[in-house]
């Protein structure tokens, strides 16, 4: 359903940029029935009108810097990403990778999650990669302790498996680590960053950043719902949680409509 705001496309003032951050994972970058992962050609394009307008794109993760580059490489998409938002919020990386803004989140915490459910996969969010005590895969780095991250240490990423797990595991890291840590789920996975931090927090960032007009929000799960209430436009799916449809501008069926909905 479409939000009754009266909201309108976003038009640049004085120069000003409109300013589009994304979700990758079910966003920009989707999966098929049979389980392969696919950037739409049609966003992609639409990306690079977007930017060639003088507008910047970048994307808004719970991936690591090195994990949300990792699918653009694997595809041969070449696409410039002007910021990129990783670890949910906790780290704002310019176009050339370099930190912008950063929340690193307290080691010792950290490591509390970590041991509490150690029967959960879990990753340690690094900023550049995903860290793993175990045996990595994807794009993950093997370390043997959190002391090896040198104090870059933006969050903990867990993998129960199914949503009703997330949910529990959520609500105990944030009724037992409340002063330091938030948990988000994200259907099946939990993301905890530094208190205070948020995919919210980080596009409030994006605005004196680049000192944009709009900044405008696309995302699907429960763990965008920050960042889509801080933007001054949002976007969501149809296959999305209703409380997601609840809260945006408009319900989409691509990154492409959200594109001709803020240049139009």
């Amino acid at each position: 359903m479409q939000r009754e705001t009266g909201a309108t496309a976003a038009q640049p003032t004085g120069g000003a940029p409109t300013v589009l951050a994304t979700d990758l994972d079910g966003t920009l970058y989707l999966r098929r029935s049979d389980g392969d992962r696919y950037f739409r050609t049609e966003d992609i394009a639409a990306v690079r009108v977007f930017q060639s307008a003088g507008n910047i794109f970048g994307l808004c993760t719970g991936r690591s810097y090195g994990g949300a580059l990792k699918p653009f490489q694997d595809d041969g998409v070449d696409l410039r990403l002007d910021f990129c938002i990783v670890a949910s919020g906790a780290l704002i990386l310019d176009a050339e990778g370099h930190e912008l803004v950063g929340h690193r989140a307290d080691p010792a915490a950290v490591q509390w999650v970590h041991d509490t459910f150690a029967q959960v996969p879990s990753v340690i969010q690094g900023g550049d990669h995903m860290y793993t005590f175990g045996e990595p895969f994807y794009e993950q780095v093997h370390i043997d302790s959190i002391a090896d991250l040198g104090g870059n240490v933006f969050g903990i990423s867990l993998a129960p498996g199914s949503p009703e797990a997330a949910a529990r595991i959520a609500d105990r890291i944030n009724a037992q680590a409340a002063s330091t840590l938030v948990a988000y789920q994200n259907v099946r996975n939990v993301d905890v960053v530094a208190r205070g931090v948020s995919k919210g927090t980080a596009i409030a960032e994006l605005r004196g950043l680049f000192r944009a007009a709009e900044v405008a929000a696309v995302g699907d799960s429960y763990n965008d719902l920050p960042m889509l209430v801080a933007a001054d436009q949002s976007f969501t799916f149809e296959s999305s949680p209703e409380p997601l449809q609840c809260r945006v501008t408009k319900v989409v069926d691509s990154v492409a409509e959200v594109v001709a909905f803020l240049v139009d």
